[in-house]
């Protein structure tokens, strides 16, 4: 069925290009199929049109963190928790993904 979503929001991006969320849940989608590559695009172009969305820079993160971008992940939880300093899921994901750097 993400195959099916991915068609769809790409359908309603062609109609309306400039929706953050519609970018985002198809980068969920690419996602869940295992096209982080092209996930981490969407996430981006998400945040692109949306920088001041927390959820945004977090979902962000999630993609690049997956993908093996952990300094850039770092970069965009601390986006995520300037925006939204009180956010206790973006602090425990910035942990994590700072333990996962160390060496």
């Amino acid at each position: 069925r993400f195959e099916e979503a991915v068609a769809e929001y790409r359908q309603a991006l062609a109609l309306a290009p400039d929706r953050g969320v519609t970018h985002g849940n198809l980068a969920i989608a690419l996602e869940r199929l295992g096209r982080s590559a092209e996930a981490v695009a969407e996430y981006r172009e998400a945040v692109r049109l949306m920088p001041a969305d927390p959820t945004a820079h977090f979902n962000l993160a999630g993609g690049l963190a997956g993908a093996g971008h952990l300094g850039e992940a770092v970069a965009e939880l601390h986006q995520a928790l300037r925006l939204r300093p009180d956010w206790p899921e973006a602090r425990a994901a910035l942990a994590e993904v700072e333990a996962q750097r160390a060496p």
